[in-house]
């Protein structure tokens, strides 16, 4: 559930980039005390305070256009002169021809554009709260018709400040973002303004919900092999650690994502028990020849049996198990802000501010498991040819005699098999994104007078470590 909250001032923002908050000491707009929050809240509707008779500056007596000075945009304007006879259609087209000082009059109406103000001396004013009478005649007008600018949906903010050192004024407006879709992790913004200076007077400001968090479904990297040098206790390898998870920073162009790291991997697992040794036969493998007559029909020469040990080969080891390797990490969602600050100052006057919620963060991937170890294998057996006797079969050469058999030594029992590799760590989480009516940041000086606040719950962090999201009407970290 959403919640309102009416308040005049800015806590401080932000403990690490710092920032100043002067108060405004002025009770807000629907009555209630400063700093208050209604706990019964309406939910989050888009409503909006729109600018009316009760405020001074938008009588129908007390203001008039400068013809011969001003700017004029009206829906279904085109390029040309912007003056109040032929006034343009897009707000780029008069700031191209605005000078220092100029006020720039919005007819009524919906306007699909987004603002861009970059680097600049020239003092600006946005003024809307005009009708447009027969003959092209602008007449105020304080009722819920004021006029809108809505984002063109190409970029995360309505309107953008860089860098703008003279006073950029904007009254009597609605501005609105809010997209039919938001791209996973997309920031939203109604103003950001960096290292500029801003002012709303009797503004309201729509911005819907930010884009959530993306869970990783893959995986990092590969595991790491086993060692099979030498025989173990054939345990299971342990489990990788999670993933350090991404944050969010406040940055000159708005929220950056700082990846999380992947889980890290598991270990290999561990070696199997070595087999039993071989055994041994005695085998008479071969005949000696000790001399004697020529084998030409005469007796045969004098040979003897030679008896060698033959054993058979020693059981192995089976080998550990490869480790799974860690998950990839979730990435961090997008925040929902009414009015951006970072460095420069800002004054909100008797307006109202309404942000939807930010995107919970996604989860990171959880680690593959590790593989199985090997089995041991058995020892390998030998064979030798085995007989009875030796015999002639040339003058100096004796050989086995026919008839004779097979001995075998057998191999040892095998080893016992390798441990399971562990598995991989669960990528970090992503961070879940901000809520904030004001957001400042790098000692921005924010004064809010008589403002009315809306902002989502805060949004849920991803597994594993995803910081939960933060709400509120101005960051207060």
């Amino acid at each position: 559930m959403p919640i309102a909250v009416s308040a005049a001032a800015c806590a401080d923002l932000f403990g690490i980039h710092g920032g100043e908050v002067a108060d405004g000491s002025v009770s807000s707009v629907d009555g209630a005390s400063d700093d208050v929050i209604d706990e019964d809240s309406a939910p989050f509707d888009g409503g909006h305070v729109d600018p009316d008779a009760n405020y001074a500056d938008c009588g129908s007596g007390a203001r008039g256009v400068n013809a011969d000075a001003g700017l004029f945009v009206a829906v279904g304007g085109s390029p040309g002169s912007c003056s109040l006879a032929a006034p343009c259609g897009k707000f780029s087209d008069a700031i191209k021809k605005a000078t220092g000082g100029t006020t720039i009059y919005v007819g009524p109406g919906i306007y699909t554009e987004t603002i861009e103000l970059p680097s600049s001396t020239l003092k600006l004013s946005f003024e809307g709260g005009w009708d447009i009478a027969d003959a092209g005649v602008w007449v105020p007008q304080c009722t819920a018709n004021a006029a809108t600018i809505q984002s063109d949906g190409t970029h995360a903010y309505t309107v953008h400040l860089d860098n703008v050192g003279p006073l950029v004024t904007f009254s009597l407006l609605k501005i609105v973002n809010t997209p039919t879709s938001v791209a996973q992790g997309a920031s939203l913004y109604g103003f950001l303004a960096n290292n500029s200076n801003l002012e709303l007077d009797n503004v309201s400001i729509l911005v819907g919900n930010a884009g959530i968090g993306t869970t990783s479904v893959g995986t990092s990297g590969v595991g790491t092999n086993a060692n099979c040098s030498s025989p173990g206790s054939g345990g299971t390898g342990g489990s990788g650690g999670p993933g350090a998870p991404s944050i969010i920073v406040a940055t000159a162009t708005g929220f950056n994502i700082v990846p999380g790291s992947a889980g890290s991997a598991g270990d290999p697992g561990e070696n199997g028990m070595a087999g039993g040794p071989g055994a041994c036969i005695a085998c008479a493998n071969k005949c000696v020849n000790d001399g004697g007559p020529s084998c030409d029909g005469g007796p045969p020469p004098a040979c003897s049996l030679a008896t060698t040990p033959v054993c058979g080969g020693d059981g192995g080891w089976g080998c550990g198990g490869t480790s799974g390797p860690g998950g990839l990490s979730g990435t961090a969602a997008g925040s929902s802000v009414g009015v951006f600050m970072y460095a420069g100052n800002l004054t909100v006057n008797n307006g109202a501010i309404d942000v939807g919620t930010g995107g919970s963060g996604g989860s990171g991937a959880s680690g593959v498991s590790g593989v199985g170890g090997s089995s041991g294998m058995s020892g390998l057996s030998s064979t030798c040819f085995a007989s009875g006797g030796c015999s002639m079969c040339f003058p100096t050469i004796c050989q086995p005699m026919s008839g004779g058999f097979f001995g075998t030594a057998e191999g040892g029992a095998p080893g016992t098999s390798g441990g399971m590799g562990g598995a991989g760590g669960k990528g970090g989480g992503g961070a879940g994104g901000y809520s904030y009516d004001c957001f400042k940041a790098q000692n921005a000086l924010v004064t809010l007078n008589g403002v009315t606040f809306q902002y989502g719950a805060p949004s849920s962090g991803g597994s594993a470590g995803g910081p939960i999201g933060t709400s509120g009407p101005v960051n207060d970290f």
